[in-house]
């Protein structure tokens, strides 16, 4: 119905209209309500007490076929609900209800074959045993629901939790790597810087020995002027200055290299490089050279004694001697 059932309704009897009239205030009652409270004398509006300005009011017809449609659909469901309370099969009403096939049986079913051994009970009494059951169920449902809606809480915590951890070690790896470049790059600047100053400082040591061996050059090729001369002169002054020419060029210095590294005794040549850790190998050719020896000394290997190139005493070789590898 579009309107509630309380407009629908009496104010003087509180039930659905019956033959409804209109006042001229706009109130409406059931014919045979109003004619009752008319007989008392006075002809007012039971609602507001308004003076009815016609004594024989009209009929309400719109809100009587209103009232009318409500009370055939309350007819309808009334037939409804008794043919639902109704076996289908026999027509009579359902007063039991068979425990085993569990659904609600008349009289004549529980003597037919189907029903005939089985347990019943009132429908009443079934229906408080299938409410009982129904609660239990309910409350066990509504348990488990309880239950999964608490792990899905701690499944969201856990969730946010392995983002949060997850977050924080992106955060720390990104940090330590930031902090691994820096190191790297100061590591990177000062061995850059060292070998820079290296590169300097070997370039100038080199300019230094480049104006020595000038200046020897220099002073070498005047030696060997004079001794050209020498060797023009007769023989008398050629001995009388022979000393004094050979001086002059047997005192000239040793043009080796005088590095902490090299050695002084022997005569082993010492690579560029040193050698820290790793795998290494040299390609080396001898030729005919029957007797050679090649490795890797230690830094602390004695460099100013004669000495036998042995691991005790800082050597790791490989030698040819006398036609074998030694």
């Amino acid at each position: 119905m579009s309107l509630p059932e309380d407009d629908l309704t009496c104010p003087v009897c509180c039930d659905i209209f019956t033959d409804p009239v209109l006042l001229s205030c706009t109130h409406s009652f059931c014919r045979s309500c109003l004619k009752r409270c008319w007989d008392t004398g006075l002809r007012d509006c039971p609602v507001c007490r308004k003076r009815a300005s016609k004594s024989s009011p009209l009929s309400n017809l719109a809100l009587k076929n209103l009232c009318e449609a409500l009370l055939q659909v309350r007819r309808q469901s009334s037939v409804v609900a008794e043919e639902r309370m109704n076996c289908d099969l026999h027509g009579e009403k359902l007063k039991l209800f068979c425990q085993v096939d569990k659904q609600p049986i008349c009289v004549v079913c529980q003597c037919s074959k189907l029903h005939k051994t089985h347990a019943c009970s009132e429908i009443e009494e079934a229906a408080l045993d299938c409410k009982d059951e129904l609660t239990l169920s309910l409350k066990s449902l509504q348990d488990k629901v309880n239950c999964l809606k608490r792990i899905q809480r701690d499944s969201e915590d856990m969730l946010k939790y392995i983002k949060s951890q997850a977050l924080e070690t992106k955060r720390f790896i990104k940090s330590q790597f930031e902090q691994l470049h820096q190191v790297l790059y100061q590591e990177e600047t000062a061995r850059l810087a060292a070998v820079i100053k290296e590169e300097e400082e070997k370039i100038a040591g080199m300019k230094d020995k480049v104006k020595e061996h000038s200046a020897e050059v220099m002073s070498l090729t005047e030696t060997i002027s004079i001794i050209q001369e020498q060797l023009k002169e007769d023989n008398m002054v050629l001995l009388k200055n022979f000393k004094a020419t050979q001086d002059s060029y047997s005192k000239q210095p040793s043009y080796c290299p005088d590095n902490p590294e090299r050695f002084h005794i022997s005569a082993e040549v010492v690579a560029m490089t040193t050698i820290g850790s790793g795998s290494h190998h040299w390609v080396v050719e001898t030729g005919s050279n029957q007797d050679w020896l090649l490795g890797v000394a230690s830094l602390s290997a004695p460099r100013n004694t004669e000495i036998s190139a042995r691991p005790e005493n800082g050597f790791w070789t490989l030698c040819f001697r006398d036609g074998e590898f030694r």
